[in-house]
């Protein structure tokens, strides 16, 4: 593996779950690919430290929120300074970016401000969310890592390190009759699936997904199914 990738981007590890199988005297467990956070993600705050919203190894996609207040009385912004790492000193961390938001002034600490990461299923890419629940005022600020893995390469990855190839597929639903290219993770359940696909706004309410003209079972397995790659799987309403 390329260590400079590995460090940079981070990769996909094997995390244990589900019942404890036993198989001629070893005990074996079904692995679930996860990505995680490689670094810790915070920000700067007004007494010159950074204040870790996201801890590293932390399992995406993941959505975060701490509270926070004015430091000086009658601030009309707030500046928002993102960096990633483990000290919580920002000249030994690394700045991503940052960004200002209104906000009512108001005596010190009287203010209540939200500041939100979130880190989805799209690899490489934070959202900072800041609002003043005082005014409303609310931004959302999107940040990207540079030279980010395509899902081609996160496959590829995955292959070499745990000898587990994801299964690409074509997604299509049948009422928008949009298609989108998906990799699925052999050992992920189509329960899994659909909560993936339903937070990613894909899978509308109602809907099931179907493979060979068959409703997929929710408790079956991707690798239990024989799905292929290049297979298609349709998105409808239960009943069509």
């Amino acid at each position: 593996m390329n260590p400079i990738e590995v460090v940079a981007l981070g990769a996909a590890v094997a995390t244990m779950k589900g019942d404890i199988k036993e198989d001629s005297g070893k005990i074996r467990r079904p692995l679930d690919i996860s990505d995680v956070i490689l670094r810790s993600l915070g920000v700067l705050t007004f007494d010159g430290t950074v204040t870790k919203l996201i801890p590293r190894n932390t399992k995406i996609p993941i959505k975060k929120t701490k509270h926070f207040t004015n430091p000086w009385d009658y601030m009309e912004r707030g500046q928002i300074q993102v960096y990633q790492g483990e000290s919580e000193f920002p000249e030994e961390a690394g700045f991503l970016g940052d960004f200002f938001f209104s906000i009512e002034p108001k005596p010190m600490n009287q203010s209540k401000v939200d500041i939100s990461f979130e880190v989805g299923e799209e690899f490489g890419v934070l959202e900072i969310t800041a609002k003043d629940h005082d005014s409303g005022n609310e931004r959302t600020v999107r940040m990207e890592a540079r030279g980010r893995l395509s899902k081609e390469d996160k496959n590829l990855w995955m292959d070499k390190m745990l000898n587990m190839h994801g299964i690409k597929v074509t997604i299509v639903n049948v009422e928008t009759e949009s298609k989108l290219s998906y990799y699925l993770n052999p050992n992920q359940s189509i329960h899994d699936l659909k909560r993936e696909l339903k937070k990613n706004g894909i899978l509308g309410k109602g809907m099931a997904v179907f493979y060979n003209d068959n409703e997929l079972d929710a408790n079956q397995q991707v690798k239990e199914i024989g799905i292929k790659d290049g297979s298609d799987l349709e998105l409808r309403l239960k009943g069509d």
